[in-house]
């Protein structure tokens, strides 16, 4: 079974990220943006942009957002959420590089708007 497809749901198959962002190596194209200056401004724009990212994640499927929510919000490791999902730690790796890469390119979305 292919490896894009393991662990996959009906709307979870194709690749996690659009392939053009990386170059033949396997390097980003383009690096994400390093932010440079904490200010007002930002800590404001990052709180309404983390509204945006909350509202995101209950779109994702079930799976993704599980895995999602309890590695990187709760901060639980990959074995840990094996366990209480009951999947492999493999499948936990699919699901959450699936959702993260969603994430990612929703703020992406959001950002060039």
């Amino acid at each position: 079974m292919p490896l894009d497809v393991v662990g996959a749901g009906e709307d979870e198959r194709g690749p996690a990220a659009d392939p053009s962002r990386f170059d033949s190596k396997g390097r980003w194209s383009q690096p994400p943006a390093l932010v440079e200056d904490i200010t007002p401004v930002r800590v404001v724009a990052g709180r309404q942009l983390w509204a945006h990212v909350r509202e995101e994640m209950e779109r994702l499927p079930a799976r993704q957002r599980s895995v999602v929510m309890l590695r990187d919000v709760e901060h639980m490791a990959a074995s840990d959420v094996a366990r209480i999902l009951d999947i492999s730690e493999a499948n936990q790796r699919v699901l959450l590089h699936r959702g993260r890469a969603r994430l990612r390119q929703f703020i992406e979305d959001l950002a060039g708007e």
